[in-house]
């Protein structure tokens, strides 16, 4: 395979790895390591071959990363993912951080199943195919995801809408208006803060409009002139990336659906935002 062929998917195969791993890192890693086995095949089928290799090496990788998050200290959150224009790694479907959280409950071959199928409209037998089972088994593997989800994934809002409601937030933030920001919340909105054990952060859920409110008044107050935040684009939607100096100190993403906030994932790790360090010096 040449490595124009190659090329014309990587992007297709980096959003597969991806929603299946959590992980910017791991995923390129896949992506790069399908490049270099590709170069020695002459597939008849190129998207098809490579999809199958990539998914087969995610699982592997998966099943090997699930075991390390069973002693993650605190919440874990997949690695926010810099989406500077529209693309294939932009489709909503199972892009947000929390869409992404919540495909952790199932196994890999579910994960990589449900994904196949729901997200990237592959046949069935095409997803037999990928995961070398039956039609049958894969169409087993698909129903038992869907109900471990408990239905189908959180919609996006529309992108405007998202970015409305968002920049609301922060205007009633930096006028202290707890009432407003409390309503631009709904009554079971849900804070996640990952720091993985290496910088503070929450250990469990914040839980609650109210809460959720005061958590963010008290960070406006002890923020000062030590963090700089700054508007940028994560998995798809506007994010809000916070500098200590030059340094990511924290990236936050946003859940909004119909007008108000559902949920806010802060990523505080330094070793899930390294890769965002480039964007400190674009432009705002």
């Amino acid at each position: 395979m040449s490595p124009e062929t190659f090329a014309a998917h990587r992007a297709h195969l980096l959003a597969v790895a991806y929603r299946m791993l959590g992980s910017v890192a791991d995923a390129e890693d896949i992506v790069q390591e399908a490049a270099i086995r590709a170069l020695r095949h002459d597939a008849r089928h190129p998207r098809a071959f490579l999809t199958t290799m990539v998914t087969r090496m995610a699982i592997d990788r998966l099943r090997s990363a699930q075991r390390r998050r069973e002693v993650y200290v605190g919440p874990w959150l997949p690695e926010p993912l810099p989406t500077p224009a529209p693309s294939d790694l932009e489709r909503a479907e199972a892009l947000s951080l929390a869409c992404l959280r919540l495909l952790e409950t199932l196994d890999p071959a579910q994960r990589a199943a449900f994904l196949l199928r729901e997200v990237f409209d592959y046949a069935y037998a095409d997803v037999a195919a990928v995961l070398e089972r039956s039609e049958a088994a894969s169409r087993k593997l698909v129903s038992r995801a869907r109900a471990k989800l408990a239905g189908p994934l959180p919609t996006a809002a529309p992108p405007a809408e998202h970015t409305e409601v968002v920049q609301r937030l922060f205007v009633a933030i930096s006028a202290g208006e707890p009432a407003s920001i409390e309503r631009l919340f709904t009554e079971e909105a849900v804070f996640i803060s990952d720091g993985g054990g290496r910088v503070s952060a929450a250990l469990q859920p914040i839980v609650g409009a109210r809460k959720i409110t005061r958590f963010f008044l008290g960070l406006a107050r002890v923020a000062g002139k030590r963090y700089r935040p700054r508007w940028t684009r994560l998995n798809g939607r506007d994010a809000l990336l916070v500098y200590e100096g030059d340094a990511v100190a924290s990236a936050m993403t946003f859940d909004v659906h119909e007008g108000r906030i559902a949920g806010v994932q802060a990523v505080r790790n330094p070793a899930k935002l390294a890769h965002l360090a480039h964007l400190a010096h674009a432009a705002p």
